[in-house]
């Protein structure tokens, strides 16, 4: 099975109703299942996890399903648009905490995960020093796109480690997860054409 990632970004706070933040130690949240789970079951896709942020106007979902495609599929069944989505491999650290910050970094050229881990290796030591912990990355497959997920006191914190390895980061935001499955919400959404599309 496949990692896909849904990106949605909103003009306007989106929402739904939102959970506490506490969830397994690896920093996952299962998700309450989704009203028309049947439709995904027909493509084999479930719903792994999704991240609000906490301002409304972004939510990422990840997905396991065979492929991309069968993603996108599922959801167009839905009745969702799929908005910008990606198959990516999932790399959770060796001791992850309880993530509350996501940072997003594009790359221009494909980066290795090697030279990734290398680079993470080299900024632990401002990621330590600015109280932040890393609990999961996300890598997309052409490797030109990173999400991670870490445990931070705040956005500064994340962003600040980062520019200490002299890296710049394009999105860091805390995100919180939603309590029920938010498709029936982007479904509303769509007919309010609220969504902004992201193109790549």
């Amino acid at each position: 099975m496949a990692d896909v990632i849904v990106e949605h970004n909103f003009t306007s706070p989106f929402d739904v109703d939102i959970g506490p933040v506490p969830g397994p130690a690896e920093g996952g949240f299962p998700v309450n299942p989704c009203p028309d789970q049947s439709c995904f079951d027909n493509y084999r896709v479930h719903l792994e996890e999704v991240f609000l942020a906490t301002d409304g106007l972004r939510l990422l979902s990840h997905l396991s399903a065979p492929d991309a495609e069968s993603a996108r599929i599922a959801l167009r069944h839905q009745g969702v648009e799929s908005g910008f989505l990606w198959a990516a491999t999932v790399h959770a650290a060796p001791d992850p905490g309880m993530a509350n910050v996501i940072a997003e970094s594009r790359f221009d050229r494909p980066i290795s995960t090697k030279a990734l881990e290398s680079l993470e290796a080299r900024g632990n030591r401002f990621l330590v020093a600015h109280r932040v912990k890393a609990v999961r990355r996300y890598l997309s497959l052409n490797r030109k796109r990173a999400i991670f997920l870490y445990q931070a006191p705040d956005t500064d914190s994340v962003s600040e480690a980062w520019t200490s390895m002299g890296i710049h980061l394009d999105r860091v935001w805390t995100f919180r997860h939603p309590k029920s499955c938010p498709l029936t919400g982007l479904r509303e959404v769509r007919d309010r054409t609220a969504i902004t599309m992201l193109s790549r």
